[in-house]
């Protein structure tokens, strides 16, 4: 080996050895470290609570969440009527002291498919993603009774 490749392992060997150093050793100890303390940004007129910026809170009467997203303003959450096509009506809600999402209403629409045979029933959450799909056909049995064979046995009977 030559000496100038000696020379450049012994360096790397030594830089390796020095960042392992500061590893072990921690960083330097005259650092300053800033503490912020939080204020209380936003306040909820309905409640009074104070929020800090990102902090939320369920109004469980109504099945709403608000936010504090800073500078003294609320972001409001609410339960959203969504567009739907087809008869639809909301189901199971809002439900009282629920907490939001999870209180608003679904939603049922009910369509009839291929010459009234098929019903097809959907039910959407209220940003109007679906849930749950379901096809029922509907098969009508009747039940036919002739009168002719009624009326010829009553007369075969009087006979």
């Amino acid at each position: 080996m030559s000496s100038n490749q000696n020379l450049i392992k012994f360096s790397t060997l030594i830089i390796f050895i020095g960042e392992y150093s500061l590893i072990i050793n921690g960083l330097p100890q005259n650092r300053y470290i800033k503490t912020i303390e939080l204020e209380p940004i936003c306040t909820d007129n309905e409640t009074g609570r104070k929020l800090l910026v990102g902090e939320s809170l369920n109004r469980h009467d109504k099945c709403t969440r608000i936010q504090c997203i800073g500078d003294e303003n609320l972001w409001q959450y609410e339960c959203n009527v969504p567009s739907l096509n087809g008869d639809c009506e909301p189901i199971d809600g809002p439900k009282p002291n629920g907490v939001y999402p999870d209180c608003c209403p679904k939603y049922l629409c009910i369509k009839k498919l291929s010459g009234d045979n098929y019903v097809e029933k959907t039910i959407y959450d209220h940003y109007g993603n679906l849930l749950k799909k379901t096809t029922t056909q509907i098969i009508s049995v009747i039940n036919v009774i002739s009168r002719t064979n009624t009326t010829k046995l009553t007369n075969d009977a009087v006979r």
